[in-house]
């Protein structure tokens, strides 16, 4: 008796570690950069085969202090999220979107802030628009046609 209750103990102590690890999660995938950004951002995609777009999370990380991140937004459920990085903003523009999280506190300057932007509103828009003009990275996060 006391060698199944060892072994049960052992059993369950095992689950605890790897549950507790994030054994299951997905990878942080890096977003493109560039050399004057403070900050380096990646998205970790999740799979959910009940809606027709997955549910991300969005982590910015300091060049200059690498302990210094923030996690600044984590959705259910999305369609059509675009990222604009800026030195001091991620812009994050979309058409629909249902946060399970959303940060916009600094933990050190050199990390941006978040702007959500809906691109039902003709300043978003014209907003992307500009940073297409501009050449600016846009990094498609959930896609749906």
């Amino acid at each position: 008796m006391p060698r199944i209750i060892a072994v049960a103990f052992l059993a369950v102590a095992l689950a605890m570690s790897i549950a507790s690890c994030g054994g299951n999660s997905p990878a942080w995938i890096a977003l493109p950069s560039t050399a004057e950004l403070p900050y380096l951002a990646s998205v970790q995609t999740r799979k959910d085969g009940a809606y027709a777009d997955q549910p991300f999370a969005l982590k910015a990380v300091s060049k200059a202090h690498t302990e210094a991140d923030s996690q600044l937004i984590s959705a259910e459920q999305c369609k059509n999220v675009k990222v604009v990085q800026t030195k001091d903003t991620i812009f994050i523009f979309y058409d629909e979107l249902i946060l399970n999280g959303f940060s916009s506190m600094r933990y050190d300057p050199s990390l941006p802030r978040p702007f959500l932007c809906d691109m039902q509103k003709t300043f978003c828009q014209d907003m992307l628009g500009n940073f297409v003009t501009a050449k600016n990275a846009v990094s498609n996060v959930c896609t749906y046609s």
